[in-house]
């Protein structure tokens, strides 16, 4: 993902981070199920990894923002083995700003998304025997 994104709309140009804004959601919506979350150096021991992507537009005049985003899972820390999971999610936010930007819209929008992650992940009955410890 790069690590800014620019939205345009007549003469106005904004720059998000989208990485970190990304990181904000995931974070908020995966905290409600996982006892630790953060980035993969910052947990000790992790039993799980998701590795997250995700990309998202913006359409300033009408103040809307959409998230597209997916995880996949893998046992223990690392990234090196199969995956037994991988989920996507859409989400849209909208804020009644318009025509401007806001951060938290970007936000918005991938808390959506990884909603909807969460609810396939927790669908998924080899997921939940993993994350049970089956």
């Amino acid at each position: 993902m790069p690590a800014s994104q620019t939205v345009e709309f007549r003469d106005e140009t904004w720059r998000y981070a989208e990485p970190t804004l990304m990181q904000q959601a995931a974070e908020k919506v995966f905290g409600q199920i996982f006892s630790e979350v953060g980035a993969l150096q910052t947990i000790r021991d992790p039993w799980i990894t998701l590795q997250l992507h995700g990309s998202s537009s913006v359409n300033p005049v009408l103040g809307e923002y959409y998230a597209n985003a997916s995880a996949t899972l893998f046992a223990g820390g690392g990234t090196d083995d199969e995956p037994f999971g991988s989920f996507p999610g859409t989400g849209q936010a909208i804020l009644t700003t318009p025509p401007a930007f806001a951060p938290e819209g970007i936000v918005r929008a991938y808390e959506a998304a990884f909603r909807q992650v969460v609810e396939l992940l927790l669908a998924d009955p080899q997921v939940l025997a993993a994350l049970q410890g089956d």
